[in-house]
């Protein structure tokens, strides 16, 4: 062993004062004289040398075998080895859940993680609570038992901060350059070792610090645990299907359907006030409630029990269980394209929030792509916004859309504003085109109010031809399901959302926006300061109150996702149950 080695190992064991005296017999005898000195030092110095000593070679086999002692490495950018160096140091010389204390927090910890929607199962915490208390043990078994318990911690941290799974995988995001996706980054990795030892104080705090800080996320968590708690031992009653149930009918599926609704808490209707016969009539007070469940779950809102509201009430407990656990997992993801000045597009939820310097400025309704035609998942860079834009229809919907409306009736083109033009721009006569094979051919809408795309657009880089703007089909965001666009993100009240992005503008640049509309002249104006625009997909959110608010999956994205989840789980529990004793 190499008297370095030696010398820190014995430095490490040595109370305040006997350390002291080791640093000054250090200063007048060479380190091979020094063994007669160090012989007469406490017992427990040596003892406490050999511990460690003994630790690290009872670690060093383990460690060299990836299928022993360990929750499996799930990391995507740095390897398990290297997550445990910084948590223990170059040497491994120490164990590091010796004290109780630590271990149940540790154990406490892992447990709280089922709010995450994270099986505490798949942090060994079967194991590790077998292992509690251990005893006097042999050095192997210690080793074993503090690997796994260190693997686990590292592991937590990890799905917390970066994401139980691989996004760039299972729902890829497409950024622009300038916004690529910097959180895992040997950096920020570094880092969270560092995090990860100094959190060895704390284990709960770390933990939590490792946890999300939006408050989008926390919100979540602290519902489904309280979601939870209040379903656990409850059984849905399944309210049968049939015709419309409208408000004053009388209905043999009435009394069920008041017992569905004591089931769920934001409804306010508690077992103490429920009828002792409840009757078969609709009554208002009910009707009351079903218009809360159809708010909650983003359904039209209008008392009457349909097939859409009997389909949600009929979803099982476990189906809201995972629709809780995936939605926190794409918060996590989230974590890390949230910027304090930020257009986000809440594509399930149907709504754009601009918020600066962490502030919310403006909130409103979208209407977003169909299932057929989605609104893409993206980050970008909005830099300008064109005003009195005219409308160029993209090559999908001029094949799909307007081609066949035009050849059915060429009055199509007038009585929707569209002019003919050819590749250089030049203007056609519609009549003079075989409309069977019109050949290269585009459709232009000039600007106006009543232009698709309404007095303003939002434009921004991406490969999806995708952006947000105003519309003149306002009618349309009284919908309670606003999927109705090809991909592009109508905004309501977009003039609005623009007079907010330019806030900081000067007078000159305000004027220039008003004498482009007045005079309905195409003109693209930069902004002050570029603002980073997200556009995401989550089906589950709650506000600061804990209600929640469950979306429809539009996009048939849920089920990936929960497939995805289910598998990883399944990996890691497998690997963990045949671990060797």
């Amino acid at each position: 062993m190499k008297a370095k080695q030696v010398q820190w190992w014995i430095l490490a064991g040595l109370k305040k004062g006997a350390r002291r005296l080791y640093i000054l017999l250090q200063k007048w005898c060479a380190l091979t004289a020094c063994f007669l000195v160090i012989s007469v030092l406490p017992s427990h110095v040596l003892a406490v040398s050999n511990l460690q000593t003994q630790f690290a070679s009872d670690l060093a086999p383990i460690l060299s075998d990836d299928k022993r002692c360990r929750v499996p490495d799930t990391s995507r950018s740095k390897s398990q080895t290297d997550w445990l160096q910084s948590l223990y140091g170059n040497h491994f010389s120490a164990p590091l859940w010796t004290d109780q204390k630590r271990y149940d927090a540790l154990l406490a910890a892992l447990t709280d993680l089922k709010w995450d929607g994270l099986d505490p199962e798949m942090y060994a915490i079967l194991q590790l609570e077998q292992w509690r208390i251990i005893g006097n043990t042999d050095g192997k078994t210690l080793a074993c038992r503090d690997l796994l318990a260190s693997t686990a911690y590292l592991a937590a941290l990890y799905h917390l901060q970066y994401g139980f799974l691989d996004r760039s995988v299972i729902a890829p995001i497409w950024r622009l350059v300038e916004e690529e996706d910097n959180g895992i980054d040997a950096v920020s990795l570094e880092n969270l070792g560092i995090v990860a030892r100094q959190g060895l104080q704390n284990i709960a705090t770390a933990i939590d610090h490792a946890r999300p800080e939006s408050s989008a996320y926390r919100q979540l968590r602290s519902a489904y645990k309280i979601w939870h708690q209040q379903h656990r031992d409850v059984n849905w009653p399944y309210v049968p299907h049939g015709p419309l149930l409208r408000p004053g009918m009388k209905d043999d599926r009435v009394s069920v359907l008041h017992q569905r609704l004591i089931q769920i808490p934001n409804t306010d209707i508690a077992p103490d006030n429920r009828p002792s016969h409840p009757d078969d009539h609709y009554d208002a007070a009910l009707v009351e409630k079903v218009k809360d469940f159809q708010a909650q779950h983003r359904l039209k809102v209008d008392g009457i029990v349909g097939p859409e509201t009997l389909d949600a009430l009929n979803l099982s407990r476990n189906f809201r269980e995972e629709q809780f656990k995936i939605n926190l997992e794409r918060m996590r993801w989230l974590e890390r394209e949230i910027s304090p000045t930020l257009l986000l597009v809440d594509i399930a939820g149907a709504q754009v929030t601009y918020t600066r310097d962490g502030q919310i400025i403006w909130q409103g309704k979208v209407q977003v792509g169909t299932a057929r035609r989605q609104t893409p998942a993206l980050r970008s860079s909005v830099s300008y916004l064109t005003f009195s834009p005219n409308w160029t229809v993209p090559p999908t919907i001029y094949r799909q859309d307007k081609l066949p409306e035009i050849r059915k009736n060429i009055a199509y083109l007038a009585a929707n504003r569209l002019r003919v033009l050819d590749q250089d721009g030049r203007e056609l006569n519609p009549a003079t085109i075989d409309w069977q094979n019109p050949g290269s051919i585009k459709l232009r809408q000039d600007p106006g109010p009543n232009n698709a795309l309404g007095l303003v657009v939002i434009r921004f880089p991406n490969p999806f031809f995708v952006y947000l703007h105003d519309t003149p089909s306002q009618s349309l965001f009284a919908s309670h399901r606003r999927t109705y666009s090809s991909g592009c993100v109508r905004v309501e009240g977009a003039r609005n959302l623009a007079d907010e992005l330019f806030a900081g503008a000067s007078q000159q640049t305000h004027n220039a926006i008003i004498d482009a509309i007045e005079r309905r002249q195409t003109r693209n104006i930069p902004l002050p300061a570029r603002v980073p625009i997200l556009m995401d997909y989550w089906t589950a959110a709650a506000d600061e109150d804990g209600r929640v608010e469950f979306r429809p999956d539009v996009y048939q994205r849920d089920v990936e996702l929960a497939t995805a989840l289910k598998a990883q789980q399944r990996r890691i529990n497998t690997f963990l149950t045949e671990l060797p004793p």
